[in-house]
């Protein structure tokens, strides 16, 4: 531990010289110009650490990931399309063809193309605001494909699925007849090896939003209906049980990690000048892509994997002289807490920024690792008794 003294006896005189307004009441708050202060730097390694899932939400997502990686993750999306005008002009018309258009935005390991699709009608309804991979019941994606797509899918490629017209029919029908079988929306899965593709959502840009595109005959005349408004999510399940690795974060799938410190050896009621979580990256054992996501958050954590997230830190990725890898976030504010028995330290939990619009994997070095594990690194002021 380094400490340094210093005098506030300079400070306070010339603090005092500028206050004009009422400056004897204003210098009777102040600290008495004769205090010292100690000042220390000491770094705390974590003592304890674990990783969890926890059923996140990902409607509102700025990526619709679909897809499967080595490790037996299955994104899948999910897609319902509203019709807000338009669809009295199917009343006695023949659907010719009927199209879903999706642009691409998100690439995680892609496998060798053509990567192929296939589409699905769900079986029952679903909230974007509230889905998560509890939701996923077996049976609410139908087993009967209504559309398959296959392309390169590379980046911000526009592709197009070529769906069942009598599945189209039943959609349109739900909206213009209320007696006729309700239709709940489409399920989008990888057919076989795929990585993982992410698709520009409704919420995103207009431009490139999914697109339903009906052509029809209606009395002898060819005509096209375009739907872009709708709602959308996507959920990670695994087609194996899934192991995970201290200390890995997953986006797309809620894996999160838990790191716990042990301060007790502060003095009592410091004040807290800066705190830094330094977290070093295990670069062999992460799976990154080219749109990795900058920034993590760390939370504290409450109970039961429980947060609270009123109180956060970001971490920014650093690359040391060595070539090293961190993240390091600013937990100022969350230690003091600690420290002033304003929140309980229970510890902190970490996930991506980003953690429902990517599916990457990163991993720290743990607690195991006495070098390289979680280092908390405080510098602080105490009075000078």
């Amino acid at each position: 531990m380094k400490k340094f003294y210093f005098s506030f006896f300079l400070f306070i005189a010339l603090f005092l010289l500028s206050c004009a307004d009422k400056p004897k009441s204003i210098g009777n708050n102040l600290i008495p110009p004769g205090d010292m202060f100690n000042f220390a730097e000491t770094t705390f390694t974590a003592v304890s650490d674990s990783v969890f899932r926890t059923p996140i939400v990902n409607g509102y997502a700025s990526s619709n990931l679909v897809g499967k990686l080595p490790g037996g993750e299955d994104f899948v999306t999910l897609l319902q399309f509203y019709a807000l005008s338009g669809l009295d002009s199917l009343k006695g018309a023949m659907i010719d063809t009927a199209e879903i258009r999706l642009t691409v935005n998100y690439r995680m390991l892609p496998a060798p193309p053509p990567i192929q699709f296939t589409v699905y009608e769900l079986q029952n309804q679903f909230s974007e605001g509230t889905f998560t991979s509890d939701s996923l019941t077996s049976t609410l994606i139908g087993t009967v494909p209504v559309g398959t797509f296959s392309d390169s899918m590379n980046f911000a490629q526009q592709v197009t699925a070529r769906i069942d017209t009598a599945v189209v029919r039943k959609w349109a029908d739900d909206f213009l007849d209320t007696s006729k079988p309700a239709f709940y929306g489409f399920a989008i899965r990888a057919t076989g090896a795929s990585g993982v593709i992410g698709f520009s959502p409704f919420n995103f840009y207009s431009s490139t939003s999914p697109l339903l595109v009906i052509k029809f005959t209606r009395n002898g005349r060819h005509d096209s209906l375009f739907f872009n408004i709708g709602q959308d999510t996507f959920v990670e399940t695994s087609v194996v049980p899934q192991t995970y690795t201290p200390l890995e974060v997953r986006g797309g799938s809620g894996v999160r990690a838990d790191i716990k410190f042990t301060i007790t050896s502060l003095p009592e009621k410091p004040i807290v000048n800066n705190a830094t979580m330094i977290l070093t990256v295990d670069t062999v054992a992460s799976v990154y892509s080219g749109f990795s996501p900058d920034s993590l958050i760390a939370t504290l954590t409450v109970r039961n994997n429980t947060t609270d997230s009123s109180l956060y830190a970001y971490g920014f990725k650093k690359t040391g002289s060595n070539g090293e890898k961190t993240y390091e976030f600013n937990c100022t504010q969350i230690v003091q807490r600690w420290l002033s028995n304003l929140s309980v330290n229970s510890g902190l939990t970490i996930r991506w920024a980003a953690e429902n619009s990517t599916s990457e994997k990163i991993v720290f070095y743990p607690v195991s690792d006495a070098i390289r594990g979680p280092k908390l690194k405080i510098f602080y002021a105490e009075k000078n008794q």
